[in-house]
Formats: C-alpha cells, sequence, structure tokens
C-alpha cells in the first residue's frame, strides 16, 4: 500500500490508498478493485464505488458535532453501491452506522412466505433508521437516539441508481450498528491480549449465533467472530482475530497482523493483494488453526514445512485416516515452495477431487502429513 499526503485546498488524486478520511468539504471519492475503506466526514461527500471489491462507508460523530442529528456529517451521495450478501458477494458494500446511533439492541431477520422479514424483537431499529425509495435511488435516514427526541430522522446518504430497503441491507449485513466495543471478558482468549489491546476500538463486533462479517480498519483491531461462519475482511497491521466456532474465512491484507487464530471449524485463510509471500514458518507464533489456504492472485508465493503442516493441519482434510491436512489453493501461476527439511517431499496422488477443484497431494514419506494443492498452483521441492 502506497502513502500519499495531500494538504491545501483543491483536487487531489491519490493512488493505492484504499483507507482514505475526508475533510470538512464536499469531497470525492472513486474506489480501487480492493477493499476499500472510506471516512467522508463533514461536507456532502460523493463516492465512487465503481471498481468492485468490499468497501465500506463508515460514518462518526465528528469532534464538537455530538449534538448534530447526523453527527457532523453531511447527506453523501454514492454511486455503484453493490447490494448482496457481504459472505458470498466480493464486490457488495457496507455501509457502518456504529458510532453515529445509540442503537445497543440486536436485530435478526427470517424468511416468511418467501419474503425477507424483520423479526418482531428487532423492530426497535425502525426508530434509528430508516429506508426510502425514490426516482429509482434508495435514501437511507438516521435518528440518532430513536425515540429518544434529542434528534429527528435526517437524510445521511443517498444511493443512487439502487432500489432497495432496509430489510435487505441488514439480513445482507450491508449495514452496521450499534456499540461494538470490545469488552474486558476476552482476556482469556489469548495471551496476546494485553490491557492496552483489549481498550483498542474494535469496529465491527457482532456476537452473534449466525455468519457475521468483521471488517478490519486502520487502527490496530481486536475482532471476534462467534458461533457461525464467520467472515474477517481486511486484515492487516496489528490486528487480532479469533475465529471462533464454525468454518470461517479470513481475507488478510498484510502479514503484519498480531494474532490470528481461527479457532475451531475449517478456517480458511485468503491473501487479499498481490506479490505477497505467505511463509508459515515465520508466522509460526502468531497464526493457529487455519487449515486452509487461498493465495488468490498469481503473483503470491506460500512456503510451508512438514512442522507447519504438523501444527496446522487437520485430520479432517486427510485423504488416509489419522494423517493430518491443509489445503492450498491459488489462481493459475501462483507459486508454493515446500521446504523438505529432513525428509523429501512426493507426489501420492494427482487430479485428486474435493469440493469441486482438482489437486496434487504430496507427502513426506511415513510423516502423516498431506498439503493437497490445487493443480492450478505451480508446487516447486526446496
Amino acid at each position: 500500500m502506497g502513502t500519499g499526503i495531500a494538504t491545501g485546498w483543491g483536487t487531489d488524486k491519490l493512488v493505492s490508498i484504499e483507507g482514505l478520511i475526508g475533510s470538512a468539504q464536499g469531497d470525492t471519492f472513486t474506489d480501487s478493485a480492493a477493499n476499500n475503506l472510506f471516512e467522508g466526514r463533514g461536507g456532502n461527500d460523493t463516492f465512487y464505488l465503481t471498481n468492485g471489491g468490499n468497501d465500506v462507508l463508515m460514518y462518526k460523530v465528528l469532534a464538537g458535532k455530538s449534538g448534530d442529528g447526523r453527527g457532523g456529517n453531511g447527506h453523501d451521495t454514492v454511486y455503484g453501491f453493490t447490494v448482496g450478501n457481504l459472505l458470498t458477494n466480493d464486490n457488495a458494500d457496507l455501509i457502518d452506522l456504529g458510532d453515529v446511533l445509540n442503537y445497543s439492541g440486536s436485530y435478526s431477520c427470517f424468511m416468511d412466505d418467501g419474503k425477507m422479514t424483520l423479526d418482531f424483537a428487532s423492530q426497535g431499529i425502525l426508530n434509528y433508521l430508516k429506508v426510502d425509495q425514490l426516482n429509482g435511488d434508495t435514501i437511507i435516514s438516521i435518528d440518532r437516539d430513536g425515540k429518544g427526541g434529542a434528534y429527528g430522522f435526517e437524510e445521511l446518504l443517498t444511493l443512487k441508481g439502487v432500489s432497495t430497503d432496509l430489510v435487505t441491507l441488514l439480513s445482507n449485513n450491508q449495514i452496521e450498528v450499534g456499540d461494538d466495543t470490545l469488552s474486558s471478558a476476552s482476556s482469556a482468549t489469548h495471551s496476546l491480549l494485553s490491557t492496552t489491546q483489549q481498550s483498542l476500538l474494535s469496529i465491527s463486533q457482532m456476537y452473534t449465533a449466525g455468519d457475521d462479517i468483521l471488517f478490519g480498519t486502520e487502527k490496530a483491531d481486536i475482532l471476534m467472530g462467534g458461533l457461525g461462519n464467520d467472515t474477517f475482511i481486511h486484515i492487516g497491521k496489528g490486528d487480532q482475530v479469533m475465529g471462533g466456532a464454525g468454518n470461517d474465512v479470513i481475507k488478510l491484507a498484510s502479514t503484519d497482523f498480531a494474532y490470528i487464530s481461527g479457532d475451531e471449524g475449517i478456517d480458511t485463510l485468503i491473501l487479499e493483494g498481490k506479490n505477497e509471500l505467505l511463509d508459515l514458518g515465520a508466522l509460526k507464533d502468531k497464526l493457529e488453526s487455519i487449515e486452509i489456504f487461498d493465495m488468490g492472485d498469481a503473483s503470491n508465493t506460500m512456503k510451508v514445512s512438514l512442522d507447519d503442516v504438523l501444527r496446522l493441519g487437520s485430520e479432517e482434510l486427510a485423504i488416509h485416516s489419522g494423517d493430518k491436512a491443509i489445503i492450498v489453493n491459488g489462481e493459475e501461476g501462483s507459486t508454493l515452495k515446500l521446504e523438505g527439511g529432513d525428509g523429501q517431499w512426493t507426489m501420492s496422488h494427482s487430479h485428486y477431487q474435493h469440493a469441486g477443484n482438482t489437486y496434487n497431494v504430496w507427502t513426506v514419506g511415513t510423516s502423516g502429513i498431506e498439503v493437497l494443492v490445487e493443480n492450478t498452483v505451480n508446487s516447486i521441492i526446496m
């Protein structure tokens, strides 16, 4: 990720930056194909989310603006907002309202006669959020304290060319609400969670039994999953992730994270960037309980040793009973370096079918370990 500094008034162009904070003026932002984080702040900002990726629009109460109905934010306009489930759609976008709304309840939706519906216990959120359709656009309005009386509904953003509703956005996990500061109750999860780290703001905590979406920010975040198949996006410098139960997916922006554990289930680590090196040996003190690795872009490289598979492997993925296995996926041209150590890697199977993909299976003698490598990946014996 590049670094850019723009000062003074005028039109600035910042390249290769995925996190941008606006000014008090009406700023214009355009996303890249990566997962971008935008905080427009004051002024009526314009966002162009036209290049793909899971983009986040974050709204916070600005300094000195606690009495304002929009927390000091303007009425923003968004072009190219993608409606879709964040669990399954790589281009679905998120609106984070957790800091501006004083909503402390939960919400859940259910399917009723083929239509997604907000359940009765979640009706209170309607006092805080309103989504209207007008001339083919969607207008999102907020009342920061619901029926508290200090504020009323004010229009916060308009999604141009998008026709959707509140229940759809909530059921897609595309609107984040509530106070998600991590409590000190997490102190027993791992020794890396020091007292200082416990005080860090964790932007996207949900603590539900469902399938949640949690986003890393520009800060060092602590993100904890629950009982469902959770997805963690844009995990990078200083971040800590505890997946909890379920088959979780962790999308890695950089390898300078503080700690990642998938915990229970079969968990997947995906590289978001390009020209990255994922060295499991170098990460052994801060990476646990990850069984499936996806290098993503063809420019990425991964290094695996026998000890790495013994430490991370799962018997559930192994071909032979009692063995431990990991899975390595990647686009055509990505590279896996298998470090030999005291043994020699040999291919025990080719064209092995698993979950709709074709794999070559590498082993080391009678070690009881297996590495299932997608046949699009170039394997090199070190």
